[in-house]
């Protein structure tokens, strides 16, 4: 099945809704099992998730041909939206729901800038992010308060003498400031900075002692404060898809390395979370089918990692060391979203949730599940920590 682009769009959240409905507690009691937050066409969730419980952004078709930002009330208004912007991908959203950053082309602020830059709303009004002569910038990402903007560009922003070659790059706004998230010579992409503590991470092929271009693709970590970053992946298989938890300790990433074994390539995509506070591992998957999309959350006193295997949606919780399977019954899920709340996560479906008897969908669908209403039930899989356990279990 074709997949239309991929959508951009505001979610405010619980917070500014709970004195309305009473407490968080009647909250998730009163509403439904499953809310559909998108009704037509086919929309996947975003790259990068909500780091809080307020904002959620996406990018859905537009009515007269390419991608529009939109904002969306799925607590209250549910699929009524307001535009952000009339053309836009790739946006990301600050924890506090203040700043959000996306791709634009067409020099929508008539800078006289070429290809695709970095544009953000800050506190409602339309602002350039780090200008880029090379109109190469993409995949931006932002902290709790949208000081710091992190992206991807082909051009040599920091004037190393070195154009062509895709790195990240961390744009502090309040200083004015830029610079470059790793070293060496190879690619660096798919960045995300977390909500709080200033923690990044992003893919790159680069030697960290030679900086020569291994050609694999590793995941490198670091904080804005103190780069370059440092790489903490080493198999011989490429590792890629990094997101980072709210609050900056977890890493959860997919990768066909053997990490916990001899590193070989197994050609076999598994989800993995990287400790940084005790620098250790979790295998999370092994599944015969793969496993991709992972995203990962502070859940109270411990954390959801989720992901999809062979189109099912699951989230495994860390510390709990237990394993549960997101039924989307008579369908397959393209990702899903660990926390809109303790009690929420967000899985982009074609399976008719409201009656499974139905075939599926002609599209996908976001649809926001409440787990307080319909617990997802547990299943088999546990993961497995190396060289130790980093987080005790409970």
């Amino acid at each position: 099945m074709k997949i239309a682009p991929r959508s951009i769009i505001f979610v405010a959240c619980c917070a500014s809704i709970l004195g309305s409905l009473g407490s968080a507690t009647a909250f998730h009691h009163d509403l439904s099992a499953t809310t559909a937050i998108t009704l037509v066409g086919s929309q996947d969730l975003p790259r990068i998730p909500p780091q809080g419980r307020k904002v959620m952004v996406l990018a859905r078709d537009a009515a007269g041909g390419g991608t529009e930002v939109v904002k969306l009330l799925p607590f209250t208004t549910f699929s009524a939206t307001t535009q952000v912007s009339p053309h836009g991908s790739e946006a990301a959203v600050s924890d506090n729901g203040r700043v959000v950053a996306w791709e634009a082309t067409g020099d929508p602020l008539h800078l006289g800038l070429p290809g695709s830059q970095i544009v953000l709303e800050s506190n409602g009004a339309v602002v350039p992010g780090f200008p880029d002569p090379s109109g190469t910038s993409h995949k931006p990402s932002v902290d709790k308060k949208g000081r710091f903007l992190v992206f991807e560009s082909a051009g040599d922003l920091t004037n190393t003498g070195v154009a062509g070659v895709t790195r990240v790059y961390v744009h502090d706004r309040a200083l004015n400031g830029i610079q470059l998230a790793g070293t060496g010579s190879g690619t660096s992409h798919d960045a995300m900075v977390s909500a709080k503590g200033g923690s990044l991470a992003f893919v790159s092929t680069s030697d960290p002692v030679t900086g020569a271009n291994t050609g694999i693709a590793q995941i490198w970590t670091g904080r804005v404060n103190g780069l370059p970053a440092h790489r903490v992946t080493s198999g011989a298989g490429a590792s890629t898809e990094p997101l980072v938890s709210d609050e900056g300790r977890l890493v959860a990433f997919s990768s066909t390395a053997d990490l916990a074994g001899d590193g070989h390539d197994t050609g076999t995509k598994q989800i993995f979370v990287y400790d940084d506070r005790t620098q250790t591992y979790a295998q999370i998957t092994d599944d015969p089918g793969g496993c991709s999309r992972p995203a990962v959350s502070r859940v109270r006193s411990d954390w959801r990692v989720a992901f999809v295997c062979s189109g099912q949606a699951y989230f495994y919780m860390l510390r709990e060391d237990q394993r549960y399977h997101l039924l989307t019954v008579g369908g397959d899920a393209q990702g899903i979203f660990p926390e809109m709340g303790v009690h929420f996560v967000m899985v982009s479906t074609n399976a008719n949730m409201y009656d499974a008897s139905l075939p599926p969908n002609p599209g996908y669908r976001i649809i926001l599940r409440n787990l307080f209403a319909l617990p997802a039930p547990q299943v088999a899989g546990t993961a497995v920590w190396f060289p130790s356990r980093g987080i005790p279990s409970f």
